[in-house]
C-alpha cells in the first residue's frame, strides 16, 4: 500500500468510456510509491460445477496498482517519440523494401494495470517497492509491429520446379514424396497416418519462401545486434569472421556501413501453430541466436522460445527440446516473431514481425481465448459471441482452435504466394464463432470506441 496513505479513500479514474482504474483519493508522489499483495478469498462455481476459491485483491492494492499504471503510462508517453523514431529509422519502408508498414504505440494505463495485477496475483512474493519495479514489469511497454509484404503468387510451373529441385534430409525427393507434397501444397485430402510426414516435407518446401519474405528484417536485426555487441563488448569483425557463423556479405556491411543502428534484444519468441509455418525459419532463428552469442546456461537473461531445431547448435536435451516445442506452439495457430527490446532511450518495448494478413487475424483471434481466461473487456456487440464461447466444452474448444489455426494457415499461405482455400467453420458450431464474424465484431467495436472517444473526456470521480 502507499507509504503516505492515512485513510482508505479511493477514487475512480475514468480513462475511456465505461473503463476506469481505482486510484488513491489523493495521488501520491512517485518516490513514496509502494504496493504489497493484499487479498481476500471468495468462493465461486468453477467450469466443472465444483466450488473453487479465488483470491481477490483488496481495494487498497488495486488503488496502488492504479497509481502505478498511470505513472508508467506517463513514463512511456515521455519515451514514445524517441522509441518510435528509432524503430522507423531501422525497419521503416524507406529503409527496407520488403516492409509494408511499421506501427508503434505505447501501452495504455488500462493494459498496464491488467499486467501488474496479473503479476501480483501469480507471484505470492511479488511487491512493487518503486515505480522502477512497475516499469520493469511492463517489458512490452512500447509496442511496435513491422509488417512485411506478401510474396507474389506462385504459378503451377514455379511450384512444380521447386518440388522437382527440392532436397529433404540431403536427398532428392522420391516420387511418392513428391506426390504427397503436391497434395499438401494444393490442399487435397490427406490420410491421418501421412499427415506428420507430409507436414515435414511442406515445412522444408516452404522454408525458402519464409526466408525470402523475412530476409531483410532478419539481416537488419542481426546487424543491429552485432553492432550493439561491438559497442558494449568490444567485439570486432575479425572475431566474428573466425566464428564462421555469418555470411561474408553481412559482415562486410557491418564493417563498412556506419549507419547501422545498434539493437538490444533480451527475448525472442517465434510462435506458430502445430501445423503452421513460423514467421522466421529455423535457420534464421539460429542466425539471431549466434548474433546474440546465445548460451544455454542457468541464470542467463536472454530467452529464445522457438522450434528447438532452430537452436540445434546449442545441444538441448530431449526434455528441453520438448519444453521449447510446447512453448513455441500455440493451439489457436497464433503466429508471430516477437522480441523484447531495450530502446536507445532506455524504454522497454516489444517488436512483432508479421505479414499483412496474419497481423489482421492476430487483432481478433485471441478474443475467444481471453474470454475463457476471464478477461471480459468487450462491448455489448460481443454478447452473443461471449455466450457461444462460454458454452463450449473443453473438447469443443480444442476443435474450435483447430479451425482458428486453419484460418491462420490460410492467411499465411496468401502471404507466401501459395494456393489457399478459405476454411469453413465446422457446422457443429454457432455461426457467430466464425472468423469472418469475429472480424466484423472487432471492426464494429473499433468504430464504436472511436465514436465514443469523440465525446469523452478523462476524469476522476471521487468518493464522498
Amino acid at each position: 500500500m502507499g507509504l503516505a496513505k492515512t485513510a482508505e479513500k479511493f477514487a475512480k479514474c475514468y480513462l475511456k468510456s465505461g473503463k476506469f482504474l481505482l486510484v488513491n483519493h489523493k495521488t501520491l508522489q512517485q518516490d513514496t510509491f509502494s504496493c504489497v499483495r493484499e487479498f481476500y478469498t471468495i468462493e465461486k462455481i468453477g467450469k466443472n460445477g465444483k466450488r473453487v476459491t479465488e483470491e481477490v485483491l483488496t481495494d487498497r492494492t488495486l488503488a496502488d496498482l492504479g497509481d502505478a499504471s498511470m505513472w508508467v503510462e506517463a513514463h512511456l508517453k515521455d519515451h514514445f517519440a524517441g522509441a518510435q523514431e528509432e524503430i522507423i529509422g531501422i525497419f521503416g519502408n524507406k529503409k527496407l523494401n520488403s516492409v509494408e508498414m511499421v506501427l508503434n504505440r505505447p501501452k495504455s494505463a488500462l493494459s498496464i494495470e491488467t499486467k501488474l495485477e496479473r503479476s501480483l496475483k501469480n507471484a505470492p512474493n511479488q511487491t512493487f517497492n518503486s515505480l522502477d519495479d512497475a516499469i520493469r514489469c511492463i517489458e512490452d511497454g512500447i509496442g511496435s509491429r513491422v509488417i512485411t509484404k506478401s510474396l507474389d503468387k506462385l504459378s503451377k510451373n514455379e511450384i512444380k520446379k521447386m518440388v522437382d529441385e527440392m532436397t529433404f534430409n540431403g536427398e532428392k525427393l522420391s516420387n511418392r514424396q513428391k506426390f504427397l507434397l503436391m497434395k499438401m501444397i494444393y490442399e487435397e485430402p490427406i490420410k491421418p497416418k501421412d499427415q506428420e510426414e507430409i507436414f515435414r516435407l511442406f515445412e522444408a518446401f516452404a522454408q525458402p519462401l519464409i526466408e525470402k519474405r523475412s530476409k531483410e528484417v532478419v539481416d537488419t536485426l542481426t546487424l543491429g545486434i552485432l553492432k550493439h555487441r561491438m559497442i558494449t563488448e568490444g567485439l570486432d569483425i575479425k572475431t566474428l569472421r573466425a566464428k564462421g557463423f555469418f555470411d561474408d556479405k553481412l559482415l562486410d556491411e557491418l564493417a563498412s556501413n556506419p549507419d547501422i543502428q545498434p539493437i538490444q534484444i533480451t527475448t525472442i519468441n517465434n510462435y506458430r501453430g502445430k501445423h503452421g509455418l513460423p514467421e522466421f525459419s529455423n535457420n534464421q532463428i539460429r542466425q539471431l541466436a549466434d548474433a546474440l552469442n546465445y548460451k544455454r546456461v542457468d541464470g542467463k537473461l536472454l530467452t529464445i522460445i522457438s522450434d528447438p531445431r532452430g537452436l540445434s547448435r546449442y545441444n538441448y536435451t530431449l526434455e528441453e527440446c520438448a519444453t521449447q516445442a510446447q512453448k513455441s506452439v500455440k493451439a489457436s495457430g497464433y503466429r508471430t516473431a516477437q522480441m523484447n527490446i531495450i530502446h536507445a532511450n532506455g524504454a522497454l518495448g516489444e517488436i512483432q514481425f508479421r505479414g499483412k494478413y496474419t497481423n489482421m487475424i492476430g487483432e481478433y483471434e485471441h478474443i475467444a481465448y481471453d474470454l475463457r481466461q476471464g478477461k471480459n473487456t468487450l462491448g455489448e456487440n460481443f454478447d452473443e459471441f461471449k455466450e457461444a464461447v462460454s458454452k463450449l466444452s473443453d473438447d469443443e474448444y480444442a476443435i474450435y482452435n483447430e479451425y482458428l489455426e486453419s484460418c491462420y494457415n490460410y492467411y499465411n499461405r496468401l502471404e507466401l504466394g501459395l494456393p489457399a482455400t478459405k476454411p469453413k467453420l465446422p457446422t457443429r458450431f454457432n455461426k457467430v464463432l466464425s472468423e469472418e464474424n469475429m472480424r466484423a465484431l472487432y471492426d464494429q467495436n473499433e468504430a464504436l470506441q472511436k465514436e465514443l472517444a469523440k465525446s469523452f473526456s478523462p476524469h476522476i470521480s471521487y468518493a464522498a
